[in-house]
């Protein structure tokens, strides 16, 4: 497969992720995309693997149950993608409305993650919420 090609199909795959594993919640497509052995890096968390990913995934779905991202840019080149998102939610125990932005730069290798970063503004979310942590 050429370059352009791989970068395409690793476009696609990221945009599906974006979509079907955080908007849809569709725990099927993170089983198919994210790869067992994952090396991935959370805000927050530090460095994580996919049960470590889903745990937080849960967590952060558990108290923005209206979380919704919106793809802003993607870049691909060959295996890299990066992606840059912002998220509109509703925090679950207040109510309260909650926006932020973040990129989360992935490496695909046969299809699937086997490398990611997110890097968002989580103390201006503490902030936004109120929490004494922001």
């Amino acid at each position: 497969m050429s370059e352009e090609n791989r970068s395409e199909e690793n476009r696609k795959l990221a945009t599906r992720w974006m979509n079907e594993v955080w908007n849809h919640r569709n725990d099927a497509t993170l089983e198919e995309l994210l790869d067992r052995r994952v090396e991935g890096y959370f805000e927050g968390i530090g460095r994580t693997d996919f049960a470590g990913f889903v745990a937080a995934r849960k967590v952060l779905l558990d108290t923005f149950p209206e979380l919704h991202v919106t793809v802003e840019d993607l870049v691909a080149d060959g295996d890299r993608v990066v992606v840059r998102w912002k998220v509109d939610a509703k925090h679950g125990a207040s109510g309260q409305q909650a926006k932020f932005r973040g990129m989360t730069w992935m490496t695909f290798s046969g299809g699937k993650i086997v490398r990611g970063w997110d890097a968002w503004n989580q103390g201006a979310l503490l902030k936004e919420l109120g929490s004494p942590a922001g």
